[in-house]
């Protein structure tokens, strides 16, 4: 009989930043580095975002990343009705 393997989650994945560091401000951060994350609407207003570490969204985006993504879904839209227009 063969032994078994015993296999670790905690070792298979890589050291993940500190929540609260610069590499991870917030929990929303987390997805920052695959280009899956969205970006806080507050993190760079005059108030702030007032949710702290615990906000869902990237904090690590860009000052305009959120209008700019917003534009960006928009001319898809945009394009993809054109086309369905073209094949009625």
């Amino acid at each position: 009989q063969k032994p078994r393997l015993l296999l670790s989650l905690d070792a298979a994945v890589p050291e993940a930043f500190v929540l609260g560091s610069a590499e991870q401000p917030t929990v929303g951060s987390a997805c920052h580095y695959l280009g899956i994350c969205k970006p806080c609407a507050h993190a760079f207003s005059k108030r702030g975002c007032l949710n702290g570490v615990k906000c869902e969204f990237c904090h690590l985006c860009e000052p305009g990343e959120l209008k700019r993504r917003q534009k960006e879904m928009r001319a898809l839209k945009n394009a993809i009705r054109g086309i369905a227009r073209l094949q009625r």
